[in-house]
């Protein structure tokens, strides 16, 4: 799709409200002053709102649509979500990104696809606060976190007041009453078992299926989803 055709698409009302933020933004505070960085994320703006890029738009579709290299496309992305995303949207898309690992080894090696690179620094930044390094020396994009590491987080992004309920599920479940961490590691251990290097996917599910629900906080979910692992206990 070209942007004229993006443009074509719009209604009258559209194409004006797109309009007047350009030039509104262009002539803050004076015509003329904004900063190059400024005006490139401004235009940015608008073709997000043309629709001639996705509303969170990828490092490949930046690279081909707008002809610059994977470094700009990165540095844009980065420059744009700083102005945009707070600390609780960043954690609700890292908590996006956790259900979705990839398990290799024997199942204490779980990598997280992220290509958005203040997601990838806020990552960081909350394991360092938990005590804990991250390896990204393969790919900027790639994650590596241990078992224990990536156990840590999970219970860090589960809010305080939903444990008690999340550990009651669980329990019901088939997993061991102990601590909510231990629980959770547990969990950890049998989704490595299952899933490591994608074995697991041979059996038509997803990890995400059983990760995703311990954020949302649904008990019913967890239970059905977990008692999976935990065969002949319940």
């Amino acid at each position: 799709m070209s942007i004229k055709q993006a443009i074509a698409d719009l209604d009258d009302s559209e194409r004006r409200e797109i309009l007047e933020f350009i030039l509104e933004g262009v002539s803050t505070p004076s015509f003329g002053s904004m900063p190059r960085k400024e005006t490139e994320l401004l235009m940015l703006e608008a073709l997000v709102k043309v629709r001639y890029l996705d509303a969170d738009p990828t490092l490949y579709q930046l690279t081909q649509r707008l002809r610059v290299t994977r470094a700009k496309s990165r540095s844009l992305i980065y420059e744009r979500d700083l102005r945009r995303l707070d600390a609780a949207k960043l954690d609700q898309l890292l908590q996006s990104a956790i259900t979705k690992p990839l398990i290799q080894k024997q199942g204490d090696l779980f990598c997280l696809e992220i290509e958005n690179p203040l997601l990838t620094d806020h990552l960081k930044y909350k394991l360092g606060r938990l005590g804990h390094a991250t390896d990204v020396s393969f790919s900027p994009s790639i994650v590596k976190l241990t078992l224990d590491v990536f156990n840590a987080l999970i219970v860090d992004l589960i809010p305080t007041e939903r444990r008690a309920a999340i550990k009651a599920a669980l329990v019901a479940a088939g997993a061991a009453d102990e601590s909510f961490s231990g629980l959770i590691r547990g969990v950890l251990v049998r989704l490595g078992g299952r899933f490591a290097d994608s074995a697991g996917e041979a059996l038509g599910e997803n990890i995400s299926d059983y990760l995703a629900p311990l954020f949302s906080g649904a008990g019913s979910e967890i239970t059905s989803r977990i008692s999976n692992l935990f065969p002949g206990v319940t």
